[in-house]
């Protein structure tokens, strides 16, 4: 972004400098892609319910904001249920025009940083699997700020049947073809 200075401390703290809102999204996602690439990767599968399609179903992952823990599955559906993309969205159009372009930013700041690196070396476990969009940078957001209150839900799904491979191929070979 032409108008946007990222500097950085002698102990490596970020400075962001720009005219305009998005133009500070734009930075910080930048320089926080730049830190925290793989971070950032597992928050974005996280919220879009590709954990267990990226580490396999049964894979244990633990809640950010507190010690408990559920398979991958189990999260995805937990995130599926309480994160409804078109409320979220709904919900940050009534917010002020400097949010969006917040996130408007952000996510091109992520997605500038991806394409000015593109022999990154993979991330351990969990990838980016397409452009970063405003959409997930909400979802991300509405994750942080609410995950405490998602995490008190867990253990309800944990008594829902788990839902296996094998019972997903057994159920899509009942299913009538058309």
């Amino acid at each position: 972004n032409a108008g946007t200075v990222v500097e950085r401390t002698g102990h490596g703290i970020v400075h962001v400098t720009d005219k305009t809102y998005k133009g500070i999204g734009f930075g910080v996602g930048y320089a926080y892609t730049e830190a925290k690439r793989c971070v950032l990767a597992h928050r974005i599968a996280q919220v879009n319910c590709r954990l267990a399609e990226q580490l396999g179903p049964i894979v244990l992952v633990r809640m950010q904001a507190q010690a408990a823990t559920m398979n991958s599955q189990l999260m995805d559906a937990l995130f599926r249920t309480y994160f409804d993309t078109d409320v979220i969205r709904a919900g940050f159009n009534n917010e002020p025009q400097s949010v969006r372009d917040l996130a408007e930013g952000y996510a091109a700041g992520v997605n500038q940083y991806l394409k000015n690196n593109p022999s990154l070396t993979p991330c351990e476990l969990v990838n980016f699997t397409g452009e970063v969009t405003v959409d997930d940078i909400y979802r991300m957001w509405m994750a942080t700020a609410g995950v405490s209150g998602v995490e008190y839900v867990w253990p309800f799904l944990s008594i829902a049947e788990q839902v296996t491979p094998t019972t997903i191929a057994a159920t899509a070979n009942t299913q009538p073809s058309t």
